[in-house]
């Protein structure tokens, strides 16, 4: 579907990535492939693929904000200082580390980091050329998961411990958090619970790539990663298993995600943690073993 709406010729690729042909795939699968994308539309030439997602019916949209602002595509993380005029100092910003900047430069802080890093993708020991280009970046589309909402589906196989793209978004100060942003930590600094101090946030809800629409798993196929590449410090996606063609990709949020009462996990997965069942199961543990704690004698 990805190739047909975009008028690319995709037979030769799939065999290619997964070593599958046309022929593996079924007549149902094909004239639904049709109808979902229909044989006159096109994306516009103006906005980037991971823009749209396919619905569970119908014809693809425009991904949108929570408000209803179109969702914009970015290749990297960006930082303006001006949204970090009225910001406090994060504890634990290093004392030789001017604030406010882009923490992706930590790299470059030696309180922090006194040898030099190796870039995770080409082993250069400091600043390379490395950038966004040099992730795996998959092809992917974005589609409805039913009770899960948008997700991320795969159009090839991505090997284990691939780094497959950076979790991009805007670098905002750290306050009023919401579900697609993600800690921008402060390497090695912890408090006195050994904790990662947060050094901001990354906001990808109106400017970031396909990554922020990687759903949950408590089996997931990869995880948030901090990676040195190209000189700066950068929150990454990488598989912790080989990720089949035509599978979701998904990430674990972890545990801390889950601890509001409100939330309960979709993910199907046979040793799912996080649904209803099993938060209920988990808060029954909890009554009895206070009920025993407490008990006399």
């Amino acid at each position: 579907m990805f190739a047909k709406s975009r008028q690319l010729q995709w037979q030769k690729p799939l065999e290619w990535t997964s070593g599958l042909s046309e022929d593996d795939i079924s007549e149902d699968e094909m004239e639904l492939s049709e109808q979902e994308i229909g044989d006159s539309y096109q994306l516009s030439p103006i906005c980037h693929p991971h823009e749209w997602y396919l619905p569970e019916t119908g014809r693809p949209q425009r991904c949108c904000t929570p408000e209803g602002e179109f969702a914009v595509n970015l290749t990297e993380s960006s930082f303006n200082i001006q949204d970090w005029a009225l910001s406090y100092r994060p504890r634990g910003w290093p004392d030789s580390f001017d604030f406010p900047q882009d923490p992706s430069n930590f790299a470059d802080c030696k309180e922090l980091f006194p040898n030099p890093l190796h870039c995770r993708l080409c082993l250069t020991v400091g600043p390379c050329a490395c950038g966004p280009a040099q992730f795996f970046n998959p092809l992917v589309e974005l589609v409805t998961y039913k009770g899960k909402g948008r997700g991320v589906r795969t159009l090839q196989d991505i090997p284990e411990d691939t780094y497959i793209a950076e979790f991009a978004g805007e670098i905002v100060p750290n306050g009023q958090i919401d579900d697609y942003d993600l800690d921008f930590s402060l390497p090695q600094q912890g408090d006195e619970a050994g904790r990662i101090q947060s050094a901001g946030l990354i906001r990808p809800v109106i400017r970031g790539n396909f990554t922020r629409y990687i759903n949950h798993s408590c089996d997931p196929g990869s995880e948030f990663f901090d990676a040195y590449v190209g000189g700066k410090i950068r929150q990454v996606v990488k598989t912790i298993k080989r990720v089949p063609a035509f599978t979701e990709l998904t990430v674990h949020y972890g545990s801390t995600y889950w601890l509001e009462e409100w939330r309960s996990c979709a993910c199907g997965e046979e040793k799912c943690e996080w649904s209803k069942e099993a938060k209920l199961k988990k808060a029954r543990q909890i009554g009895e073993s206070s009920k025993m704690d407490t008990s006399p004698g």
